[in-house]
């Protein structure tokens, strides 16, 4: 206490003790706020308040001792005013967050600056398809392709740039690069695409040669020298270095008139037609031989005439018409009469499943149909169910005891069926 037992109550020894509460005074010892009766509200002792205030001062970055209604001096007004309080301030940054009325890095002040593609992360790469320098004299199974391929990084997997060597995908496009067949796909003996596969080992490029064989893949060797134009596949960051045109790999040729190669017993192909003047028909004449054969050109000299199946004193000719399960086929007068003998009325059910129905596993149909595999049964928002499978009709009762619909069909399910009596 500032004033001790046996001291006087004066002026002199009583007002430096206590804080004045009528007039401006000052405080010279250290006061500190400890309300242990009301500590939830109060919150927990202040030992100093002269070094709580300066500390909230150098927190906020406020001078001390500034009047009422003082803002902070902002430096940078590139987001708010320079009259914001911190609580504006605070607010409008969050804003610049929020999902709709946020930044979006468009290089504006609050926005932030525009984004480079390097900048963005985590991108997944694109392969595109890349023309190879041409391929000179190329003989055999394979070719070096490593001066063509310099400077060139081998890609292994996904997320590794550079040229594809992981198979499946180092699968390579062939097309011939000179000669009258010029972009044309190379053939094998049998017709199968010739393609290649790009490898890398300890610095050197491989270009390798096959064909699919009843899907076998199997090495194939160029027997004579020829010129290639080949397409790699390369992994790019579509951010940074995608390239602007894809050099993918088109055929320019591939016609019917000039580049279908002439039919051989393992080769299909065009045919030659040997006769100028077609044979008459029913001509036996052919080209080919075994299951690989064209019939040669032959003449129709038109329908002598039309015979009533089991009629046969009616004309002459080689074309019969003759009745079926339906229908009856008369000679009328110089006419023939075809005449439908059923008629197919079309039936369609819309059916609620009753108790009885579903214990008894099938339900009786209005009317009995012509042919019971055209039964058709679908569930009403469901899907269509399969004869034999499903469901079965015996005369006009349809049932799906023991078979896919048994346990799914229930009472009170609805379904729909077609038939036709």
């Amino acid at each position: 206490m500032g004033v001790l037992d046996g001291q006087p109550v004066s002026a002199a020894v009583t007002n430096p003790a206590f804080l004045d509460a009528n007039a401006d005074d000052t405080a010279l010892g250290k006061l500190s706020l400890n309300n242990i009766s009301d500590i939830p509200t109060s919150g927990p002792a202040v030992n100093n308040i002269q070094r709580e205030f300066n500390a909230i001062s150098s927190f906020t970055g406020k001078a001390t001792n500034l009047p009422i209604g003082t803002t902070p001096p902002w430096t940078n007004n590139d987001l708010g005013s320079p009259t914001d309080n911190l609580f504006v301030r605070t607010d409008t940054i969050t804003q610049r967050f929020d999902g709709t009325l946020g930044h979006a890095h468009t290089g504006a002040d609050g926005d932030g600056p525009q984004l480079s593609g390097s900048a963005i992360t985590n991108v997944p790469y694109i392969g595109y398809f890349a023309q190879g320098i041409i391929l000179s004299a190329v003989t055999g199974g394979s070719t070096d392709v490593s001066i063509e391929l310099t400077g060139k990084t081998p890609s292994n997997g996904q997320t590794i740039l550079g040229v594809v060597v992981n198979t499946p995908y180092n699968k390579t496009i062939l097309r011939q690069g000179s000669g009258p067949n010029t972009g044309d796909e190379f053939l094998d003996g049998s017709g199968n695409v010739v393609y290649g596969r790009v490898t890398e080992a300890v610095g050197v490029w491989t270009l390798t040669y096959y064909v699919d064989i009843a899907g076998t893949e199997t090495p194939y060797s160029f027997g004579s020298a020829v010129d290639i134009d080949w397409y790699y596949q390369e992994l790019f960051d579509p951010m940074v270095a995608t390239p602007v045109y894809s050099q993918i790999a088109f055929t320019p040729s591939d016609n019917t008139t000039a580049d279908v190669v002439d039919a051989t017993e393992t080769v299909a192909g065009k045919v030659l037609l040997g006769n100028v003047a077609p044979p008459a028909i029913a001509a036996t004449g052919a080209k080919g031989t075994s299951t690989r054969v064209a019939h040669e050109d032959h003449t129709h000299e038109g329908v002598h005439a039309v015979l009533v199946d089991g009629d046969p004193t009616q004309g002459l000719g080689n074309v019969t018409i003759k009745a079926g399960a339906g229908i009856s086929i008369v000679w009328n007068a110089g006419q023939i009469e075809i005449t439908a003998t059923g008629v197919n009325t079309p039936r369609v059910e819309y059916r609620t499943i009753t108790s009885g129905e579903a214990l008894a596993k099938s339900l009786t149909l209005a009317f009995t149909p012509n042919l019971a595999t055209n039964v058709m049964l679908d569930t009403i928002g469901g899907t269509a169910q399969i004869y034999g499978t499903d469901y079965t009709v015996s005369t006009n009762v349809l049932s799906w005891s023991g078979l896919g619909l048994d346990g799914f069909l229930d009472t009170g399910d609805n379904v729909r069926i077609l038939y036709w009596t």
